[in-house]
């Protein structure tokens, strides 16, 4: 048995290697490159500061940076970062663009499921002109579509495919071969830079899961501009997003008044899922640095559509105040960061994020109100040894109903504009509302040629309608706002007879119920990873392999009430037996 297994999973890493995929690395297109992770530990040992707040960087601010290591670290530091200077720099000193086609595959299974991804493709880029530069990553994509993505809780896939029906057969497995694509032109003078592109961006200081702009959110068209005023700092972003909208259908009627309740759920129901162009995300930032040790930010953003609003372009504005101007149509969001750096080596990123809160309740000092926010911060610490050392911790919240903004009644066929999805996942942090996540990891680079990794963490989530809105979808999800209603069956002369709702009010004003329910889900986790980075002649070979431990203490699942009924009946929340996972993860990629 052992043997049919490892020659499964040989067979299918070979496959993987074999079939075309583009899992993007290209360090001006993509903010998963690890040039980003190494700039945490540059910023915490003080070689860089003032960085961009959004991720990733243009070319000639790539450059500068990493010319600024070089000039300023150890002999470490200068070797790593001439290793990324390269892969954005001609081969060729005569040629001003740089190409490097690669061969990628990955391996991912939990306990005995088995998911391949491979990829060949090609990283591109350089400057057209002292004006105009580009980057980007190009390639196909194989994938079972209907695999879901073997991650740990809390991860999402950093693939950005474009949906379409060619598929090839192997072995009776049916394989779909879909084209991804990363591009950005930048176009840069002195003071001033504009960005455009279909790319993954991260909003910092804290990004790794930025509550703001996470770089796990798939991509989206993006317009970018920054302006920089010595200390002062102006960043402005226009981005494209789907909105989506899920809901449920009778797929007969005599099911629904003869409802078979069970724990796996009420199953006389099919979930739908309409996704919708015409949503936007603008964000515009203020960064002041008045000293070295210190970087703060203020920012604003506004999610909506179906239209475009030109109000919100204005470039001095309050956004909620604009929003106003458009009838409240629309989502505006308020935050703060700050950058701290106290001491050679340790850096302290703190950032808020709020969507909404009880203006009325906090002015009467009665703090057992509304928050809808998110927060990360962390404690890095970066001393100066040889073995590159980075030790972090962090925590991360997100509160009660946070995302799932709603200005039209939920699960309708009517699309929402106003919660911060795109494509049905969350723009910020990918933790669920009403989550938190406490995380330490350490790393170090033991050779030049190998980095290791090991992390733990503990994620808690609690469903925060659970009791207050046990009612249809009310599960804790993104799509869960807070609203409660009455359902009921009506004949529209149709077959089969829809399932409608009444809508109700808002109830999370009433409270902070900030992890405070009954049932309360904790994920532990713990695992190990390490990447061996081994240049070949002009090419660069690099092998990665990671293991994380995950157990789950009281599994939150969301049910059919027993008690209730089409007439104000709903699910209710429960817990299921206890889970242990076991993650592994292997990734070999070649660059020519």
């Amino acid at each position: 048995m052992k043997n049919c297994v490892f020659r499964r999973i040989l067979a299918l890493l070979i496959a993987a290697i074999l079939l075309p995929a583009a899992l993007v690395a290209e360090p001006t297109s993509d903010p998963n490159h690890p040039v980003y992770r190494a700039l945490d530990r540059w910023q915490a040992r003080g070689l860089v500061d003032q960085l961009p707040v959004m991720q990733p960087y243009p070319l000639s601010e790539l450059e500068t940076v990493l010319d600024t290591v070089i000039a300023r670290g150890t002999v470490r530091e200068r070797e790593e970062a001439e290793r990324f200077l390269a892969e954005i720099t001609p081969r060729d000193p005569d040629k001003n663009l740089y190409g490097a086609p690669f061969t990628e595959a990955r391996l991912f299974t939990r306990d005995d499921e088995i998911q391949p991804k491979g990829a060949i493709g090609v990283d591109f880029g350089g400057h057209l002109n002292e004006t105009i530069s580009i980057g980007g990553s190009a390639g196909g994509y194989a994938i079972e579509r209907d695999a879901a993505d073997l991650l740990p809780s809390g991860e999402r896939a950093t693939d950005d495919i474009v949906d379409d029906n060619a598929k090839v057969t192997i072995r009776g497995r049916d394989v779909y071969t879909l084209l991804q694509i990363n591009s950005q032109t930048t176009f840069e003078w002195e003071n001033l830079w504009i960005q455009a592109g279909i790319f993954r961006r991260s909003y910092g200081p804290f990004h790794d899961e930025s509550p703001v702009i996470s770089r796990f959110a798939p991509q989206s068209g993006n317009f970018i501009l920054q302006y920089d005023l010595g200390p002062l700092r102006y960043t402005g972003t226009l981005s494209s997003h789907t909105a989506t909208a899920v809901f449920k259908e009778i797929d007969e009627i005599d099911s629904a008044k003869n409802i078979d309740v069970n724990q796996d759920g009420f199953d006389d129901f099919e979930n739908r899922t309409l996704q919708v162009p015409g949503k936007h995300l603008f964000i515009h930032s203020f960064g002041f640095q008045p000293t070295d040790w210190i970087e703060l930010s203020i920012f604003e953003a506004v999610v909506f559509g179906p239209r475009l609003e030109p109000a919100y372009l204005v470039p001095l504005k309050f956004m909620w105040h604009a929003q106003g101007t458009a009838a409240f149509a629309d989502n505006s969001l308020i935050g703060a960061s700050m950058d701290l750096r106290p001491l050679p080596g340790v850096r302290i990123p703190v950032i808020v994020y709020v969507d909404d809160a009880s203006f009325n309740d906090l002015a009467s000092f009665d703090f057992d109100t509304k928050y809808k926010m998110a927060t990360a911060s962390a404690i890095q610490w970066a001393p100066d040894a040889g073995w590159e050392p980075m030790f972090e911790v962090s925590y991360e919240t997100v509160f009660p109903y946070m995302y799932s903004h709603a200005g039209l009644d939920p699960y309708t066929p009517e699309a929402n504009f106003n919660n911060y999805l795109h494509q049905g996942t969350s723009i910020g942090n990918g933790l669920l509302p009403n989550s938190d996540r406490a995380r330490i990891t350490a790393g170090i680079a033991p050779a030049r040629w190998l980095e290791l990794e090991v992390m733990g963490s503990l994620q808690r989530h609690g469903n925060a309608s659970e009791k207050y809105l046990d009612q249809y979808l009310n599960d804790g999800g993104y799509y869960d706002n807070g609203r409660e209603g009455e359902f009921f069956v009506y004949d529209d002369g149709n077959e089969p007879d829809d399932l409608d709702w009444t809508r109700g009010d808002l109830t999370y004003n009433d409270r902070f119920g900030f992890l405070t329910q009954e049932h309360i889900e904790w994920r532990y986790q713990t695992g190990l990873s390490g990447d061996i980075v081994a240049p070949v002649g002009r090419s660069t070979i690099r092998l990665g392999a990671g293991y994380t431990f995950e157990y789950i203490q009281n599994p939150l699942v969301y049910v059919w009430s027993e008690t209730g009924g089409l007439n104000g009946g709903g699910g209710r929340t429960t817990t299921d037996d206890d889970e242990v996972n076991h993650y592994l993860e292997f990734e070999l990629r070649y660059t020519y």
